[in-house]
């Protein structure tokens, strides 16, 4: 009788969000779709190894949230509203994410580069 113990799909989606983001932080993906390299800015937001380093939460403002606001498709106003913040929820629910409405490097990861639409 097989004993092996099956991954739920939340797991196997999150140890695959893991992975990727382990590889992108050694530089293994490399710089990401806006051209970004290490300590540079780009959009408003700050980059390293291809991935913006501002965290993102209601309240937060400037050009940094305008690009967000653009990858998530809601009015770019610069402000992380309730609109921008209930679009986040979203995206971090479809891509199999902790839904926290915070912006860090996992959900930034999932927008730029391995769960888009």
């Amino acid at each position: 009788m097989d004993q092996r113990i099956r991954k739920p799909p939340a797991l196997r989606r999150a140890l695959a969000a893991a992975t990727v983001a382990g590889a992108v932080f050694l530089g293994a993906l490399g710089a990401s779709d806006a051209g970004a390299t290490s300590s540079s800015t780009t959009h408003g937001c700050h980059w390293a190894n291809g991935l913006p380093t501002n965290v993102l939460r209601q309240g937060s403002t400037g050009a940094c949230v305008k690009y967000l606001q653009g990858k998530l498709a809601v009015p770019a106003d610069g402000i992380f509203g309730r609109r921008t913040h209930h679009a986040v929820i979203v995206t971090q629910e479809h891509c199999g994410l902790q839904t926290d409405g915070i912006v860090g490097a996992s959900t930034w990861d999932a927008l730029l580069h391995w769960c888009r639409e």
